[in-house]
């Protein structure tokens, strides 16, 4: 995931939007699936994903996200998932949603 801030709507309670967001990832860790948090200039993405970072600048995206992607895959091979092959049961997505800064 690559969100720009912490969840919000105009109409929305942000507390109630808050633990949504903590509720979705659950599920989604649930289903085996490993959600990275790459924060765009904002250290929201720590307080909602198991895995994240924050991306200082505009040109490091790419090089952070595999980056990270590498380390989770470096420990999930240590926990003995998948017998260190990139093939294993759970699956990495990268769902890109970047909002541009102002």
């Amino acid at each position: 995931m690559l969100p720009d801030g912490y969840p919000s709507t105009s109409d929305g309670d942000p507390a109630i939007l808050r633990s949504g967001l903590h509720a979705r990832v659950a599920e989604v860790g649930e289903q085996g699936i490993e959600l990275v948090g790459i924060g765009t200039r904002d250290d929201a993405v720590e307080a909602f994903y198991p895995h994240a970072v924050v991306v200082r600048k505009l040109h490091e995206p790419p090089a952070v996200a595999f980056a990270t992607l590498s380390r989770v895959l470096v420990q999930r091979s240590r926990r003995g998932e998948g017998g260190g092959r990139v093939a294993c049961r759970k699956r990495l997505r990268v769902i890109p949603s970047v909002t541009p800064p102002p």
